[in-house]
Order: structure tokens, then C-alpha cells, then sequence
């Protein structure tokens, strides 16, 4: 079981018994505003989408990383972040990331704690040669988030804007950090 830890979060694989959180968070109206398609209509739906993350994570060829994520003071379910590898190709692994928020804890800096968590995961731990990650145009708080992150805009059209960051500039990233 993977278990990820910053400051206010513990990030990790989902079980069954996230499945009232998981709910809350796959059937709000304004979490999944620009996913409507990926949003459930009821429990019974939120439970098999739940169920496909709880069985990915125990896959020995896994290729879905999808945590909940909870606060670390109480243990509270506020979303999901991670990446589904798209690629393995002889220069590593590419992956598209993705993150869900409750509405309640938006604009309190939890999404991008967490990504930049899932981020050194990725790079640092779990192979990554590119992480890749892209939302609506009109979704400011969501390209805000791959900013803050450090990702590199590669695309923008009317409807989307696409990001993308590779392990290299990953570690240039780091070392930047350190300097400051």
C-alpha cells in the first residue's frame, strides 16, 4: 500500500471504506463541473468506480496511481489525485495526471501540496520519465495548481490547456529550490 505524507495531508491507496467520501467527491455537481461525463449519479455507481481504484492498487502490473487524499489532523476524505501511465517507451514511463477536490477545501493550497507530493512519487520513486496533465481553458484554479507545480505549458487552444514536466526538469526544479 502506497502512502504518501505532507504536512497536512496523507495521500494513499484507496479502500472500500472510502466509499462515502469517494461518493460525496464523484457525484458533486461542482467538483466534477468540467468532468460531467466521469461524474456518478449515485452510490452504487461511486461504489464500482471506487472498486476499480481499490482493485488498480493491488494490480502487480499497475499502471492507475488514483490516492485519496485526507487531512492529516482528522482524517477527513477531501479528494483524489495521481496518474494513469499512458506510455512506457525506452525513455521511461509518461503518465496523465488528474486531481479532485471537495469544494469545500478549494483555495486552501490542498491540491497543490498533494500534486507536488504525487509529483516526487512519480520522478522520485516510481519511475517517470514525464508526467503530463491538462484542463479546460476556463478552469483557472486547476492550470493555477500545474503552475505552482513547476509544469511547462506545452499547449493552449479555445477549450484546453496541457502541461507537462519531465523527470530532468524535475530535478532542475529541486535544485533550484534547495539554492533559494
Amino acid at each position: 500500500m502506497i502512502e504518501l505524507m505532507t504536512p497536512r495531508l496523507t495521500i494513499r491507496d484507496p479502500n472500500m471504506a472510502d466509499l462515502q467520501g469517494w461518493h460525496n467527491l464523484m457525484s458533486d455537481p461542482k467538483t466534477m463541473f468540467y468532468l460531467d461525463s466521469m461524474r456518478t449519479n449515485n452510490e452504487e455507481e461511486s461504489r464500482a468506480n471506487l472498486l476499480l481504484a481499490v482493485e488498480e492498487s493491488v494490480n502487480p502490473n499497475r499502471t492507475k496511481y488514483f490516492f485519496a487524499m485526507e487531512t492529516r489532523e482528522d482524517g477527513v476524505f477531501i479528494g483524489s489525485i495521481g496518474y494513469t501511465i499512458a506510455e512506457d517507451d525506452s525513455q521511461g514511463k509518461i503518465a496523465n495526471a488528474g486531481y479532485f477536490i471537495l469544494p469545500r477545501y478549494w483555495g486552501k493550497g490542498f491540491t497543490t501540496e498533494a500534486f507536488s507530493r504525487v509529483m516526487q512519487f512519480a520522478f522520485e520513486e516510481n519511475g517517470m520519465h514525464c508526467l503530463k496533465a491538462s484542463c479546460f481553458a476556463q478552469n483557472r484554479a486547476s492550470e493555477r495548481v500545474m503552475q505552482k507545480c513547476g509544469m511547462v505549458k506545452q499547449n493552449e487552444t479555445v477549450e484546453r490547456v496541457e502541461y507537462r514536466l519531465s523527470a530532468r526538469e524535475w530535478q532542475q526544479q529541486k535544485c533550484r529550490m534547495r539554492l533559494l
